[in-house]
């Protein structure tokens, strides 16, 4: 634990409190070292999460003709490397028979929330087609709470043996190399106490899915669910020491540990106000990543036998359930929370993939509204896909930092940066994402290089919170701005506004190297 994070230290830099620059401003320093890549930036963090229901969350034609094509060329936009589906809590009921064949002739699956049986219009085909469509590798989840594992087996065999072809491009849809078996068999919903288990019985029945469906195709990854007791202090599970028992339990080998460990700040019994949930969210990333190390060394300590790395397949703000806060999901301090996450995810090395929740509709939760219009956090996943190309680079940042209260999950915390930022570099295209969480205050940055490097060319594009609360759909909740950046060396001199995220992107080269005295 103390080497991960002694090198989180090394990769965000030092902390420290600087004073105003200015009324309305405060002043932020950022140093990037080129000379010195972390490693290639992984794109499969910006992943995501289709439903069956609801005709794929909205996602698809009423009149069954095929997805949304407004809400598809969006989602190409933001970009989906990969795409998990038919749920959640959906998948644990979801059977894929039913969902195969002609429309009007399909079967009727349960919805896991209301118990009312819906006809499954996007199935198999329609979400291979999606991610046809999508460029994006597909994720399943088998239904391990009222499924079988001849079921999953079978899924297994129409899709990477048979195989199906795109009724769009004639070409064969994608082979599934992902696969989770169940969704949250930790948690008790009251909606579903039939499909309530114990952790030995999940881990007898992820054994026999694993057998079955290793024996179609050998060459699938496999994750299963884990669930650390607390979380930020507080209890995360009605099943003390789910993870224990199950590592322990499960003899079949799986790939990753897939974890849902970043619904934050979550306030469930306890009314806040709107600065503490806030204050909350700019720090419930030390929660997370608090629960990666304790999940990295469980898995160290009880599956020693080869490596298995983290998955985060569901994420999302969530600052409550049942109350007024409940569209904050859909607001700028949620998404930038996400941006927050994100920044996370890039900087750790054994985190596979990551599925933001979720793509469309589905309450406040979709990038896209129900009706196709993009919500803040499809500005922040679009913002990342233009970021996390070739290698990540070190940053320090010496920004103000502030202390926070505890509020729902997230316990009290000591400095915590107002600024917080990421570097890649591709092909000598230096990018950069730089967060500024303070409520009131822009923030003036020097960036400068420890190679002293110059840049041809540049642009600036920043994202500006219309309040930091604001959940209205149809409403722009960020302004954006684009402007280009004059050519030149030495500190680059920029404005992040308050609630508010900045993308650098500059045409640089490197210095030239100086000649050894007495060379030629």
């Amino acid at each position: 634990m103390k080497v991960c994070h002694l090198l989180f230290s090394l990769l965000l830099g030092c902390l420290a409190t600087v004073p105003a620059f200015a009324a309305g401003e405060f002043a932020s320093e950022l140093t990037v070292d080129p000379t010195r890549p972390i490693g290639p930036a992984n794109p499969l963090i910006l992943g995501n999460n289709l439903q069956w229901v609801d005709r794929g969350d909205e996602m698809f034609r009423r009149d069954r003709k095929g997805f949304v094509d407004e809400m598809v060329q969006r989602s190409i936009a933001m970009g989906v490397p990969i795409l998990r589906y038919p749920g959640g809590s959906q998948s644990d009921v979801y059977h894929w028979r039913d969902g195969m064949g002609e429309q009007q002739r399909r079967g009727e699956n349960e919805h896991f929330y209301s118990g009312r049986k819906q006809l499954v219009e996007v199935g198999t085909q329609e979400f291979l087609e999606l991610c046809e469509a999508l460029g994006a590798q597909p994720l399943i989840t088998v239904n391990a709470g009222s499924g079988t594992a001849e079921e999953a087996a079978e899924w297994v065999r129409l899709v990477n043996v048979t195989g199906l072809r795109s009724r769009v491009s004639g070409k064969p849809l994608p082979r599934v190399q992902y696969w989770e078996i169940g969704n949250e068999p930790y948690l008790k919903d009251d909606k579903q106490k039939k499909l309530w288990t114990t952790p030995q019985a999940y881990a007898h029945k992820a054994d026999q899915f694993i057998e079955a469906m290793r024996k179609v195709d050998p060459r699938i990854e496999i994750a299963i669910p884990l669930r650390s007791d607390r979380i930020g202090g507080l209890p995360a599970t009605p099943l003390p020491g789910f993870n224990e028992t199950v590592l322990q339990a499960i003899k079949g080998r799986f790939e990753y540990a897939a974890l849902h460990n970043a619904y934050l700040p979550l306030a469930v019994n306890a009314r806040y106000s709107e600065d503490e949930l806030y204050w909350a969210s700019v720090a419930a990333t030390r929660v997370v990543e608090a629960d990666l190390s304790e999940t990295r060394r469980l898995l160290a300590r009880l599956r020693p036998g080869g490596p298995v790395r983290l998955a985060v397949t569901e994420y999302n703000a969530l600052f409550s359930i049942g109350k007024s806060s409940d569209a904050f999901i859909n607001s700028p301090a949620g998404a930038l929370y996400v941006a927050d996450l994100l920044r996370l995810f890039a900087y750790t090395p054994d985190l596979a993939f990551a599925n933001y929740w979720s793509l469309s509709g589905n309450w406040h939760f979709g990038t896209l509204s129900q009706s196709g219009e993009p919500r803040p956090a499809h500005r922040i996943l679009r913002a990342y896909r233009e970021v996390l190309r070739g290698s990540l680079l070190p940053v320090s940042v010496k920004t103000a930092t502030v202390d926070t209260a505890k509020a729902g999950y997230v316990p009290a915390q000591t400095g915590v940066p107002m600024l917080k930022a990421l570097a890649s570099l591709d092909n000598g295209t230096l990018r950069l994402i730089l967060i500024n969480h303070h409520p009131q205050e822009a923030s003036r940055v020097a960036i400068s290089f420890t190679d002293s490097r110059a840049w041809s060319r540049g642009r600036l594009s920043t994202l500006a919170a219309r309040g930091r609360f604001s959940t209205r759909d149809g409403q722009e909740r960020f302004l954006e701005r684009t402007e280009d950046l004059a050519a030149g060396g030495g500190p680059l001199q920029i404005v992040v506004p308050a609630v508010g995220l900045a993308v650098v992107e500059l045409e640089t080269s490197s210095p030239p190297r100086r000649r050894k005295a007495g060379a030629r």
